[in-house]
């Protein structure tokens, strides 16, 4: 049995200094809507971004871009300290789920990080399950504008990370998260008390350099009621 990382509560992480750019990717929290109860095990939302679905936002700046690219769903970073989100057209706020993401690092600065972003209610009101090129995982909130950060005793991912495509697998139930890199599972995190459910998505963070990260395969299946932490 895992034990269990708390992150609820205060945050007792210094306030990362940096750039945060969001610009037309986030929505406003009117879009937010209350979910249907379905059976267990149906699938909410799949996209293996094999055909330009326009499903997920799209953004290009001189910091940074999202976009669909040969296959797959590119964020890249060129400015230092910038981060850069997309969500998609999928505005069902979910509570009991498990979100599945193939993603891989193709390069930039040894700080810089990637993973989903959870619990969006608005762009200045989510959080992240991140992993960083070294290897290390953190758990990201922002909170007006404020971007904070909490390192995770968590799974120790391959070597060099972006070496290969990651599986990255994460379980929510209501109050708990857990996750799975690649089959390795993860403790269970208690989530913070101000954890709401909300939508989710693809984020990526520069370091003291740029960021080139590659997303595939994502899929969202709600979770049956006798699945445990």
């Amino acid at each position: 049995m895992h034990k269990q990382q708390i992150i609820g509560g205060v945050l007792l992480a210094a306030i990362v200094g940096i750039l945060f750019f969001s610009g037309p990717l986030g929505a406003s929290a009117a879009l937010l809507q209350t979910m249907t109860p379905t059976p267990a095990g149906v699938m909410l939302f799949e996209d293996d971004f094999a055909t330009y679905s326009q499903r997920w936002h799209e953004a290009a700046s001189p910091k940074a871009e999202a976009a669909y690219r040969d296959g797959m769903f590119n964020i890249r970073i060129v400015s230092p300290g910038v981060s850069l989100w997309s969500l998609p057209d999928f505005t069902t706020t979910l509570d009991r789920y498990t979100l599945e993401v193939t993603m891989q690092f193709l390069g930039g600065s040894a700080d810089s990080q990637f993973g989903l972003l959870l619990g969006y209610t608005s762009d200045e009101a989510f959080f992240a399950l991140l992993l960083s090129a070294q290897g290390e995982w953190f758990w990201g909130q922002r909170s007006g504008g404020d971007w904070i950060t909490v390192p995770l005793e968590a799974i120790d991912p391959p070597s060099p990370v972006g070496e290969s495509p990651l599986h990255l697998r994460v379980d929510i139930l209501e109050n708990t998260l857990s996750f799975a890199l690649d089959d390795q599972e993860s403790e269970t995190i208690s989530l913070p008390v101000d954890w709401a459910g909300g939508r989710f998505g693809l984020i990526a963070r520069a370091g003291h350099g740029y960021a080139d990260v590659v997303f595939d395969d994502v899929i969202v299946m709600n979770l049956t009621e006798t699945i445990q932490p």
